[in-house]
């Protein structure tokens, strides 16, 4: 970091950053992992990224009579460099030596550096008059790598307007309104970020990329190349427009303080990587595509519940309320997402303009099938048949896709939290309570317990109503509750006497315990692990989100440390 005071009005401040990231990962699956030694592997992945951040800003403070201004002109560049190398081996004949190392045969099975560039341009003016009303204006003009020549720029402005009500002469002297500013915002941003399954495509989405791909050829292999990607130069930014009014308040000289506001968030211009006709030669193409828009309430209030001697109670409640609805997709309304994660996983999304982005979308779940028509129903403890009746919400006495509907969302529709805070004495405690409700997971985790592969909980063919049956994966079934409400930080400390500081030359020292997740209650209905968890991958994207294939159990940790400053 540099800076640099040119007068009393200017200075120059600059800074630079360079970091180097490097990962490995093997993985090795021995002669014995499974019933054939042939199928023993090894494989080891490598990837170095080397980062670049470099800032350069102009600043501008002055103040006169009852103005101040502020102003900042500057511009930032960021370059980041990936280099990935992915090896594998197999013909393993012992477990001697568990890598690729030790392969009868090993190849490369993929390897490419690819390198992404951003330059911004920014330019902000914070004007006040007597401290009481305010104003902001700034713009920025950010270059992407990521898109071609057409698009490769998008200007984002925003600006935002306040008054401090409080300061007025009216208000002056109240001893029961301490603070109020009313205050609003119009935004835009912009977004780069693009998730395909081709890494390598990710960085070049305008360029056509060829791939190396060996065939056999005349008794032998040969290296050819073969499209990966469909090339689209109309690449743009994505953008998204915000607007923000809200209102901070304070009662009883801020014993009573907080703020309630109102956003909305439009979303245009989707990145997304979408299904296309199998005659492209591909099944997904990267397009800007659709309009979505978020917008609820988000609500802050602090007390100061207590102060008396050495107690002290603060309190802090946090909620805030979503409403997730697709304005706009275009020719692709209506069009079914089928994310692949194995054939006895395959389930359904609908993009459907009117409701939230993602939809799950089946067959709503009827009744069970009795376990005399189930084969070897209790060969897997706590099991369930892999098919099960659905209804006919048409009523022709079919079922077919037109019985189909949408199942439901993983969308919260508030969220919250509470955080109580005390001292008493040298303790302190801190003590935080998360919720959220409305959301519905896919929980596909159970999906184990009656696949096919397993030979076992299908259905016989003496089955009545056989014409009623579907697959559980495709149905409301495993649709389950996401709500849950948490312990999420408890927080105990203690601060050492002065006694003690001055004998071991100390400036401050602090004892504490605290603990995460030590409690977690979710839904009834929810039998899954961890119902926060949801796959977010190439395949599971924000038009298919809130797939829940198992996850990490919630982690409950307690940590005891202690805080020193010499």
């Amino acid at each position: 970091k540099a800076a640099y005071k040119i007068n009393d009005d200017f200075d120059i401040k600059s800074s630079f950053t360079a970091t180097f990231q490097d990962l490995l990962r093997t993985e090795y699956r021995g002669t014995e992992s499974t019933d054939d030694p042939g199928d023993a592997l090894a494989r080891e992945f490598n990837q170095s990224r080397l980062r670049f951040v470099e800032n350069l800003f102009l600043n501008y403070s002055k103040g006169f009579l009852d103005h101040e201004i502020d102003a900042v002109l500057g511009i930032a560049a960021e370059q980041e460099i990936d280099r990935i190398t992915e090896f594998e081996g197999n013909g393993f004949t012992n477990d001697n030596i568990p890598r690729v190392e030790g392969a009868t045969n090993f190849f490369l099975r993929n390897g490419y550096t690819r390198e992404r560039r951003l330059i911004s341009f920014i330019g902000r003016v914070n004007y006040a008059f007597k401290d009481r009303y305010l104003a902001s204006v700034s713009v920025r003009r950010d270059g992407s790598s990521v898109f071609g020549d057409n698009n490769k720029f998008g200007t984002f402005p925003a600006f935002s307007v306040g008054w401090r009500v409080s300061e007025e002469d009216f208000l002056a002297g109240s001893t029961i309104l301490s603070n109020l500013k009313l205050r609003a915002s119009y935004g835009v941003t912009g977004n780069d970020n693009v998730n395909l399954p081709n890494n390598a495509v990710e960085f070049y989405p305008y360029l056509p990329i060829l791939e190396s791909t060996p065939m056999a050829l005349e008794g032998g292999t040969a290296q050819t190349f073969n499209p990966a990607n469909i090339a689209n130069d109309n690449l743009k930014w994505e953008r998204s427009i915000e607007v923000n009014p809200g209102i901070d308040f304070g009662f009883l000289d801020n014993r009573i303080n907080g703020s309630v506001e109102y956003y909305r968030r439009t979303s245009d211009d989707l990145l997304l990587n979408i299904p296309v006709t199998s005659t492209t030669g591909f099944t997904n193409a990267l397009l800007n595509i659709g309009e979505v828009r978020n917008e609820g309430i988000e609500f802050n209030v602090k007390t100061y519940n207590i102060i008396k001697g050495k107690f002290k109670w603060s309190t802090n409640f946090i909620a805030s309320t979503n409403e997730n609805t697709l304005t706009d997709f275009g020719n692709a309304n209506g069009s079914i997402i089928t994310p692949s994660d194995g054939n006895d996983r395959n389930t359904e999304w609908i993009i459907s303009v009117g409701d939230p982005i993602s939809n799950y979308y089946g067959f709503v779940y009827d009744s069970e099938v009795p376990l005399e028509y189930i084969e070897r129903p209790f060969e897997v403890i706590n099991s369930k048949s892999e098919e099960v009746y659905v209804k006919d919400l048409n009523g022709d006495g079919l079922i077919n896709d037109d019985d189909r509907t949408i199942l439901g969302n993983p969308y919260p529709e508030f969220i919250w939290s509470v955080t109580n805070e005390f001292v008493i004495g040298r303790f302190d405690i801190s003590i935080m309570m998360q919720g959220s409700h409305g959301a519905e997971t896919r929980n596909i985790a159970d999906l184990e317990g009656y696949s096919l592969s397993l030979g076992a909980n299908s259905t016989t063919s003496d089955a009545p109503r056989s014409e009623f049956l579907q697959r559980r994966v495709l149905t409301s079934d495993i649709i389950q509750d996401a709500s849950f409400v948490a312990l999420r930080n408890l927080n105990i400390g203690y601060k050492l006497p002065n006694s003690i500081l001055e004998r071991f030359k100390l400036q401050s020292a602090r004892v504490y315990v605290s603990g995460s997740n030590l409690l977690f209650f979710d839904a009834d209905d929810f039998t899954g692990w961890n119902p926060e968890s949801v796959r977010q991958d190439t395949n599971f994207t924000a038009i298919s989100y809130g797939y829940n294939r198992g996850g990490a159990p919630i982690v409950r940790k307690v940590v005891l440390g202690v805080n020193v400053n010499f």
